[in-house]
Protein backbone atom coordinates (compact mmCIF):
# COMPACT_ATOMS: atom_id res chain seq x y z
CA UNK A 1 0.00 0.00 0.00
CA UNK A 2 1.11 3.52 -0.95
CA UNK A 3 1.19 6.00 1.19
CA UNK A 4 1.32 9.77 0.89
CA UNK A 5 2.22 13.22 2.55
CA UNK A 6 -0.74 14.30 4.98
CA UNK A 7 -2.59 10.71 4.85
CA UNK A 8 -4.10 9.88 8.12
CA UNK A 9 -3.67 6.32 9.27
CA UNK A 10 -4.26 3.97 12.36
CA UNK A 11 -1.25 1.88 14.16
CA UNK A 12 -2.52 -1.05 14.21
CA UNK A 13 -1.02 -2.50 17.34
CA UNK A 14 -1.67 0.91 19.46
CA UNK A 15 -5.24 1.97 17.68
CA UNK A 16 -3.27 5.14 17.59
CA UNK A 17 -3.93 7.74 15.15
CA UNK A 18 -1.31 9.98 13.34
CA UNK A 19 -0.18 11.72 10.14
CA UNK A 20 2.44 10.04 7.47
CA UNK A 21 5.28 12.38 7.09
CA UNK A 22 6.86 10.36 4.03
CA UNK A 23 6.75 6.86 2.64
CA UNK A 24 10.74 5.50 3.58
CA UNK A 25 10.33 2.43 1.80
CA UNK A 26 8.18 -0.15 0.24
CA UNK A 27 8.45 -1.40 4.23
CA UNK A 28 8.48 1.73 6.35
CA UNK A 29 6.60 4.91 6.41
CA UNK A 30 7.36 7.77 8.91
CA UNK A 31 4.63 9.01 11.01
CA UNK A 32 3.59 11.76 13.49
CA UNK A 33 2.01 10.66 16.37
CA UNK A 34 1.67 11.75 19.77
CA UNK A 35 3.80 14.87 18.80
CA UNK A 36 6.53 12.39 18.01
CA UNK A 37 7.59 11.32 14.91
CA UNK A 38 7.89 7.11 14.52
CA UNK A 39 9.21 4.46 11.72
CA UNK A 40 6.08 2.44 11.31
CA UNK A 41 5.78 -0.92 9.08
CA UNK A 42 3.16 -0.47 6.63
CA UNK A 43 1.95 -3.52 7.40
CA UNK A 44 1.34 -2.30 10.46
CA UNK A 45 -0.53 0.90 9.69
CA UNK A 46 -4.42 1.60 8.40
CA UNK A 47 -5.26 4.65 6.34
CA UNK A 48 -8.35 6.03 7.74
CA UNK A 49 -10.99 7.55 4.70
CA UNK A 50 -12.90 10.23 5.52
CA UNK A 51 -16.62 9.12 4.92
CA UNK A 52 -18.15 11.87 3.44
CA UNK A 53 -15.17 14.82 3.34
CA UNK A 54 -17.24 18.36 2.67
CA UNK A 55 -13.61 19.46 1.26
CA UNK A 56 -10.45 17.98 0.53
CA UNK A 57 -7.59 18.74 3.78
CA UNK A 58 -4.02 18.77 2.98
CA UNK A 59 -1.06 17.86 4.85
CA UNK A 60 -0.45 21.74 6.52
CA UNK A 61 -4.01 20.98 8.17
CA UNK A 62 -1.95 18.71 10.64
CA UNK A 63 1.10 19.12 10.67
CA UNK A 64 3.63 21.98 10.78
CA UNK A 65 4.65 23.22 7.59
CA UNK A 66 8.21 22.38 8.36
CA UNK A 67 9.89 20.39 11.26
CA UNK A 68 13.00 22.13 12.77
CA UNK A 69 16.12 20.41 14.02
CA UNK A 70 16.43 20.02 17.64
CA UNK A 71 19.69 21.19 18.72
CA UNK A 72 22.07 23.10 21.37
CA UNK A 73 22.00 26.16 19.66
CA UNK A 74 25.77 26.15 19.10
CA UNK A 75 27.17 26.14 15.11
CA UNK A 76 27.10 22.63 13.42
CA UNK A 77 30.73 22.05 12.88
CA UNK A 78 29.95 18.43 11.37
CA UNK A 79 31.10 14.60 12.35
CA UNK A 80 34.73 13.86 12.09
CA UNK A 81 37.26 10.94 12.77
CA UNK A 82 40.32 11.40 15.10
CA UNK A 83 43.12 8.87 15.37
CA UNK A 84 45.31 9.42 18.29
CA UNK A 85 48.50 7.61 18.03
CA UNK A 86 50.06 5.44 20.73
CA UNK A 87 53.74 5.59 20.92
CA UNK A 88 56.44 2.95 21.81
CA UNK A 89 59.12 4.04 24.08
CA UNK A 90 61.70 4.32 21.15
CA UNK A 91 59.17 7.16 19.72
CA UNK A 92 57.85 5.14 16.95
CA UNK A 93 54.05 5.12 16.58
CA UNK A 94 52.75 1.37 17.48
CA UNK A 95 48.72 1.58 16.95
CA UNK A 96 46.13 4.14 16.81
CA UNK A 97 42.74 4.88 18.99
CA UNK A 98 40.03 5.34 16.55
CA UNK A 99 37.62 8.30 18.18
CA UNK A 100 34.38 9.37 16.53
CA UNK A 101 32.86 12.79 17.24
CA UNK A 102 29.83 14.30 16.97
CA UNK A 103 29.79 18.14 16.61
CA UNK A 104 27.31 18.53 14.69
CA UNK A 105 25.06 19.78 17.84
CA UNK A 106 21.99 17.09 16.95
CA UNK A 107 21.85 13.37 18.64
CA UNK A 108 22.74 10.76 15.69
CA UNK A 109 22.27 6.68 16.24
CA UNK A 110 25.32 5.31 14.42
CA UNK A 111 26.38 1.71 13.29
CA UNK A 112 29.84 1.19 12.85
CA UNK A 113 31.51 -1.70 11.58
CA UNK A 114 35.29 -1.94 11.01
CA UNK A 115 36.99 -4.33 7.88
CA UNK A 116 40.39 -5.50 7.52
CA UNK A 117 40.50 -6.66 3.87
CA UNK A 118 37.29 -8.29 3.26
CA UNK A 119 36.99 -9.55 7.09
CA UNK A 120 34.64 -7.61 9.60
CA UNK A 121 36.65 -7.59 12.63
CA UNK A 122 34.52 -5.24 14.43
CA UNK A 123 30.99 -3.83 15.00
CA UNK A 124 29.01 -1.16 17.13
CA UNK A 125 25.64 0.49 17.39
CA UNK A 126 25.25 3.69 19.58
CA UNK A 127 23.42 6.77 20.05
CA UNK A 128 25.65 9.79 20.12
CA UNK A 129 24.34 13.35 22.01
CA UNK A 130 25.06 16.57 19.79
CA UNK A 131 28.83 17.22 21.35
CA UNK A 132 29.68 13.55 22.23
CA UNK A 133 32.92 11.72 21.46
CA UNK A 134 33.70 8.10 21.70
CA UNK A 135 36.44 5.58 21.28
CA UNK A 136 35.64 3.11 18.30
CA UNK A 137 38.44 0.55 18.44
CA UNK A 138 42.32 0.46 17.65
CA UNK A 139 44.45 0.33 15.01
CA UNK A 140 48.29 -1.04 14.35
CA UNK A 141 50.25 0.61 12.36
CA UNK A 142 51.21 -2.22 10.47
CA UNK A 143 47.62 -2.91 9.97
CA UNK A 144 47.49 0.50 7.27
CA UNK A 145 49.16 -2.09 4.82
CA UNK A 146 45.97 -4.34 5.40
CA UNK A 147 43.69 -2.42 3.64
CA UNK A 148 41.78 -1.11 6.76
CA UNK A 149 37.99 0.19 6.18
CA UNK A 150 35.98 2.12 8.46
CA UNK A 151 31.95 2.24 7.46
CA UNK A 152 29.70 4.44 9.15
CA UNK A 153 25.66 4.57 9.11
CA UNK A 154 24.38 7.76 10.52
CA UNK A 155 21.00 8.61 11.32
CA UNK A 156 19.12 11.27 12.85
CA UNK A 157 17.33 10.43 16.32
CA UNK A 158 15.12 13.14 16.00
CA UNK A 159 13.34 13.33 12.21
CA UNK A 160 13.67 16.99 10.82
CA UNK A 161 12.52 18.81 7.21
CA UNK A 162 16.35 20.69 6.90
CA UNK A 163 18.67 17.42 7.11
CA UNK A 164 18.86 13.97 5.39
CA UNK A 165 17.61 11.64 7.43
CA UNK A 166 20.15 8.86 7.10
CA UNK A 167 23.79 8.70 5.38
CA UNK A 168 26.52 7.55 5.33
CA UNK A 169 30.07 6.95 5.08
CA UNK A 170 33.38 4.87 4.44
CA UNK A 171 36.68 5.46 5.17
CA UNK A 172 39.93 3.79 4.43
CA UNK A 173 43.37 5.59 6.16
CA UNK A 174 46.12 5.14 4.54
CA UNK A 175 49.96 5.87 5.72
CA UNK A 176 50.04 8.97 3.67
CA UNK A 177 47.99 10.95 6.30
CA UNK A 178 51.45 10.62 8.74
CA UNK A 179 52.36 12.99 5.92
CA UNK A 180 50.40 16.10 7.65
CA UNK A 181 51.57 16.99 11.45
CA UNK A 182 49.16 15.89 14.08
CA UNK A 183 47.34 18.92 15.48
CA UNK A 184 45.74 19.72 18.94
CA UNK A 185 42.48 18.48 20.16
CA UNK A 186 40.32 20.10 22.50
CA UNK A 187 37.94 17.65 23.45
CA UNK A 188 40.81 14.91 23.50
CA UNK A 189 43.64 17.12 25.39
CA UNK A 190 46.14 15.49 22.53
CA UNK A 191 47.23 15.97 19.31
CA UNK A 192 45.77 13.46 16.45
CA UNK A 193 45.23 13.25 13.22
CA UNK A 194 41.80 14.56 11.77
CA UNK A 195 39.17 12.33 8.85
CA UNK A 196 36.78 14.85 8.68
CA UNK A 197 33.80 12.90 7.52
CA UNK A 198 31.02 15.73 6.87
CA UNK A 199 31.65 19.21 7.46
CA UNK A 200 28.24 19.83 8.18
CA UNK A 201 24.93 17.33 8.48
CA UNK A 202 23.90 16.81 4.85
CA UNK A 203 21.04 18.48 3.87
CA UNK A 204 17.46 17.31 2.80
CA UNK A 205 17.85 18.21 -0.75
CA UNK A 206 14.00 17.21 -1.10
CA UNK A 207 12.95 15.16 -4.76
CA UNK A 208 12.17 18.31 -7.09
CA UNK A 209 14.36 17.14 -9.89
CA UNK A 210 13.75 14.29 -12.03
CA UNK A 211 16.23 11.00 -12.49
CA UNK A 212 18.51 11.91 -16.35
CA UNK A 213 17.88 9.52 -18.53
CA UNK A 214 20.45 6.54 -19.78
CA UNK A 215 21.37 5.12 -22.44
CA UNK A 216 20.59 1.28 -23.03
CA UNK A 217 24.28 0.32 -21.94
CA UNK A 218 22.85 1.75 -18.25
CA UNK A 219 25.76 4.48 -18.26
CA UNK A 220 25.28 7.89 -18.83
CA UNK A 221 28.60 10.60 -18.63
CA UNK A 222 27.96 14.12 -17.02
CA UNK A 223 30.83 16.20 -17.31
CA UNK A 224 31.52 18.75 -14.48
CA UNK A 225 34.81 20.64 -15.76
CA UNK A 226 37.33 20.27 -18.19
CA UNK A 227 40.24 17.65 -17.46
CA UNK A 228 42.34 18.75 -14.32
CA UNK A 229 45.62 17.45 -12.86
CA UNK A 230 47.49 17.21 -9.84
CA UNK A 231 50.29 19.57 -9.36
CA UNK A 232 52.85 19.61 -12.10
CA UNK A 233 54.66 17.04 -10.37
CA UNK A 234 52.49 14.57 -10.47
CA UNK A 235 52.46 12.58 -13.56
CA UNK A 236 48.72 11.38 -12.80
CA UNK A 237 45.81 12.95 -14.71
CA UNK A 238 42.57 13.01 -13.27
CA UNK A 239 39.61 13.15 -15.21
CA UNK A 240 37.00 14.95 -13.64
CA UNK A 241 33.80 13.46 -15.54
CA UNK A 242 31.08 11.59 -13.89
CA UNK A 243 30.19 7.87 -14.32
CA UNK A 244 26.37 7.48 -13.81
CA UNK A 245 25.87 3.58 -13.64
CA UNK A 246 22.21 2.40 -14.01
CA UNK A 247 22.16 -1.23 -13.11
CA UNK A 248 17.93 -1.32 -13.11
CA UNK A 249 18.05 -4.57 -15.25
CA UNK A 250 15.85 -3.21 -17.77
CA UNK A 251 18.31 -0.96 -18.60
CA UNK A 252 20.72 -3.62 -19.43
CA UNK A 253 18.38 -6.63 -21.10
CA UNK A 254 15.93 -6.57 -23.06
CA UNK A 255 14.08 -9.34 -21.95
CA UNK A 256 15.35 -10.52 -18.24
CA UNK A 257 11.35 -11.61 -16.84
CA UNK A 258 12.62 -15.26 -17.70
CA UNK A 259 15.77 -14.97 -15.41
CA UNK A 260 16.42 -16.01 -11.71
CA UNK A 261 17.42 -13.55 -9.55
CA UNK A 262 20.61 -14.77 -8.58
CA UNK A 263 21.34 -14.38 -12.65
CA UNK A 264 20.31 -10.66 -12.74
CA UNK A 265 22.04 -10.13 -9.56
CA UNK A 266 25.14 -11.56 -11.56
CA UNK A 267 24.24 -9.69 -14.81
CA UNK A 268 24.39 -6.26 -12.61
CA UNK A 269 27.80 -7.19 -10.84
CA UNK A 270 29.22 -7.91 -14.05
CA UNK A 271 27.93 -4.52 -15.64
CA UNK A 272 28.97 -2.68 -12.48
CA UNK A 273 32.70 -4.19 -12.22
CA UNK A 274 33.47 -3.48 -15.62
CA UNK A 275 32.14 0.00 -15.57
CA UNK A 276 34.33 0.88 -12.72
CA UNK A 277 37.27 -0.55 -13.87
CA UNK A 278 36.73 1.83 -17.47
CA UNK A 279 36.47 4.67 -14.82
CA UNK A 280 39.79 3.72 -13.17
CA UNK A 281 41.97 3.11 -16.33
CA UNK A 282 40.49 6.33 -17.76
CA UNK A 283 41.46 8.23 -14.31
CA UNK A 284 38.10 9.11 -13.69
CA UNK A 285 37.34 11.14 -10.24
CA UNK A 286 34.63 9.73 -9.18
CA UNK A 287 31.27 7.05 -10.13
CA UNK A 288 27.57 7.45 -8.91
CA UNK A 289 26.00 4.08 -9.75
CA UNK A 290 22.15 3.72 -9.55
CA UNK A 291 21.10 0.58 -7.56
CA UNK A 292 17.98 1.09 -6.04
CA UNK A 293 16.12 0.89 -2.64
CA UNK A 294 14.28 -3.01 -3.19
CA UNK A 295 15.54 -4.84 -0.19
CA UNK A 296 19.34 -3.27 -0.06
CA UNK A 297 20.76 -6.85 -1.37
CA UNK A 298 22.73 -5.43 -4.25
CA UNK A 299 23.83 -2.73 -2.47
CA UNK A 300 25.49 -4.39 -0.49
CA UNK A 301 26.98 -6.71 -3.04
CA UNK A 302 28.64 -3.57 -4.79
CA UNK A 303 30.16 -2.63 -1.18
CA UNK A 304 32.11 -5.84 -1.09
CA UNK A 305 33.16 -5.25 -4.36
CA UNK A 306 34.85 -1.94 -3.82
CA UNK A 307 36.85 -3.36 -1.14
CA UNK A 308 38.69 -5.42 -3.78
CA UNK A 309 39.87 -2.13 -5.57
CA UNK A 310 42.42 0.12 -3.78
CA UNK A 311 41.74 3.22 -5.92
CA UNK A 312 38.56 3.47 -4.35
CA UNK A 313 38.69 6.20 -1.79
CA UNK A 314 35.77 6.55 -0.07
CA UNK A 315 31.95 6.05 -1.07
CA UNK A 316 28.63 7.33 0.06
CA UNK A 317 24.98 7.42 0.21
CA UNK A 318 23.50 10.67 0.97
CA UNK A 319 20.27 11.82 -0.12
CA UNK A 320 20.30 13.22 -4.03
CA UNK A 321 17.89 15.13 -5.73
CA UNK A 322 17.68 13.01 -8.92
CA UNK A 323 18.07 9.41 -7.21
CA UNK A 324 16.67 9.63 -3.85
CA UNK A 325 18.93 7.08 -1.39
CA UNK A 326 19.28 4.94 -4.25
CA UNK A 327 22.17 5.51 -5.38
CA UNK A 328 25.94 5.48 -4.21
CA UNK A 329 28.92 8.05 -4.70
CA UNK A 330 32.28 6.60 -5.26
CA UNK A 331 35.17 8.72 -4.83
CA UNK A 332 38.53 6.86 -6.95
CA UNK A 333 42.18 7.85 -5.97
CA UNK A 334 45.53 7.16 -7.65
CA UNK A 335 48.91 7.41 -6.94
Amino acid sequence: MHFSKGDKVRLLYTAQTGIVLYQHDDEVVMVHVDGKNEAVFVQHLEKITPSAPSKKLSADTFIPQKIEPITDGLPDQGIKVYFQAVYTKDNMIEYFLILLHNDSGQKLKVDYQFFLGVEKIFQIKKTLSGREHILLNTLQFTELNDYPELEFHFELAEYNDYQAFKFEKILKPKAKMLRKAAVEINVLQSKAYIYPLFNKLPKNKGNTQQMPSATKSGVQKIVIEKEQSFEKKSKTSIHAEQRIVDLHIERLLDSHQHLPKNKILQTQLKHFEEQLSLAIQQKEASVIVIHGLGKGKLKQEIIKCLRFYPEVQTFENEYDARFGFGATKIMLEYE
